[in-house]
């Protein structure tokens, strides 16, 4: 067995031991976006406040998604990232995935499917923090997320010696620095509270460790040190599936439920010891891993469904090339995203099928995360630079592909060069990324984040 990852359903987050500290001082919060209602039956009242966001992307990655039938206390709107990633869809613990279309009441009239999930108008950001970024090759941002109070972790990249270090630095929502937390060659995700995260601090022997962190980077609860390095995503019971790799090569690789106190709920070994290329968990609590198809240096991928008690099914073709970003679907399933494009889909313990429509034809390098307690996607669009104001826009849509309405987060008015990215957090706060400023006593520059706690709850 190869004991290496292709990392693409979580941020990616890097260092070499985990300490507390304190974050760059917040800058002002500034200007506002516009929101338009498509079709969609108008834009609804709520999402300010904090509560509860995937990971996904992928996040492309983050959060934990709401519970499946059976077993209760599931989070909200995580998802993939990322991403993010994120960064989150599912048969909530009250049953139901929401936005489809119910029965007429009493008086005889559809539900319109869009009802309570439609974005509110983009007032003034309430928090905002600046990260000092020296011009040294690698250090750049990785990615932002949020926990389901509202603590935003914006993970900032730099590479000493062998090992890329990502530090998360941690804000209210305000902007007040509460700490930060670093660790080697790891995965973030958020959680209902705080973060749990992997550390590759012993990789170059080949060991790393899963570990909670809470809003101050204070590590409450690991694994220790193992021989294992492992790949993450939020669980819809709390916690993580973590897919390890035994780098000595002895045994194929795991796939394990840690609990939010990083105990371990049950663990099943997979049926192959094949290089793995990622993983992501359903909103039911389903999780897909995808595995290099044999012979080596195929360029084709396996799958393996793995359901929520741990029970391993059997491998299946999943597609002729290798790696991709997994992201949950409202209700259950996944979307496979390659090269930065939505291409697949796969129903639970199925094989792949092709990506909706409305998902494949969004541009290159849009992501997703779960939004509106799982029962909505919001669809962002991607990065964008350019000279003068920019923007930012996130599409709210319904299971059935049709948009609820379109945020836009507009960049400052006062900046001549326009940077915006986005991301959603487990609460649903919409975080931005908006152009750097020349740093002040140092050879770099001052990125800038601002955001808005609560937006998409």
């Amino acid at each position: 067995m190869r004991a290496t990852f292709s990392l693409s359903a979580v941020l990616l987050v890097a260092a070499v031991s985990a300490r507390c500290g304190s974050g760059s001082p917040p800058s002002s919060p500034d200007d506002a976006g516009t929101v338009s209602s498509n079709d969609a039956g108008g834009v609804s009242d709520g999402g300010s406040g904090g509560g509860g966001g995937s990971g996904g992307g992928s996040g492309g990655t983050g959060g934990q998604p709401d519970a499946g039938s059976g077993g209760g206390g599931g989070q909200p709107d995580a998802g993939s990232g990322g991403g993010g990633g994120q960064q989150d869809a599912g048969t909530g613990a009250g049953g139901g995935t929401g936005g489809g279309q119910p029965d007429a009441g009493g008086g005889g009239v559809a539900v319109d499917e869009c009802d309570g999930l439609g974005p509110d108008p983009v007032g003034a950001p309430n928090g905002s923090a600046q990260l000092a970024l020296s011009q040294l090759a690698g250090n750049g941002i990785v990615g932002a997320m949020s926990d389901g109070s509202g603590v935003v972790a914006l993970l900032r990249s730099s590479r000493g010696g062998n090992t890329e270090q990502v530090s998360l630095w941690l804000y209210d929502q305000s902007g007040t620095a509460l700490g930060s937390y670093d660790a080697a060659n790891t995965q973030a995700t958020e959680q209902l509270t705080g973060f749990t995260v992997t550390d590759r601090s012993g990789d170059l022997d080949g060991r790393g460790e899963v570990a909670a962190v809470d809003e101050h980077g204070n590590v409450t609860a690991s694994t220790g040190l193992v021989h294992q390095i492992f790949e993450i995503a939020p669980y819809a019971l709390g916690g993580v599936i973590a897919v390890a790799l035994d780098t000595s090569g002895a045994t194929p690789p795991t796939v394990t439920w840690f609990d939010d106190a990083v105990r371990s709920r049950w663990q099943s070994s997979l049926p192959t010891s094949e290089r793995v290329f990622g993983m992501g968990v359903d909103r039911e609590g389903s999780t897909l891993v995808l595995l290099e198809r044999a012979p080596p240096a195929s360029g084709k991928m396996n799958g393996v469904w793995v359901d929520r008690d741990g029970n391993v099914g059997s491998e299946f073709e999943a597609g002729d090339f290798l790696g991709g970003m997994l992201s949950p679907r409202v209700g259950n399933g996944m979307f496979l995203a390659a090269n930065g494009k939505w291409i697949a889909q796969f129903e639970p313990f199925g094989r792949p099928t092709a990506a909706p429509d409305w998902l494949a034809s969004r541009p290159v390098g849009t992501t997703l995360h779960m939004v509106r307690n799982g029962r909505a996607y919001a669809v962002i669009s991607p990065p964008v630079f350019a000279n003068g104001p920019c923007s930012t826009t996130i599409d709210i849509v319904a299971p059935s592909g049709r948009s609820c309405g379109t945020a836009e987060f507009t960049s400052p008015v006062s900046d001549s060069v326009c940077q915006s990215s986005m991301w959603v957090g487990y609460d649903g706060t919409a975080i931005q990324r908006i152009a750097s400023t020349a740093g002040s006593g140092f050879s770099g520059v001052l990125s800038r984040f601002r955001w808005w706690t609560g937006y998409f709850h």
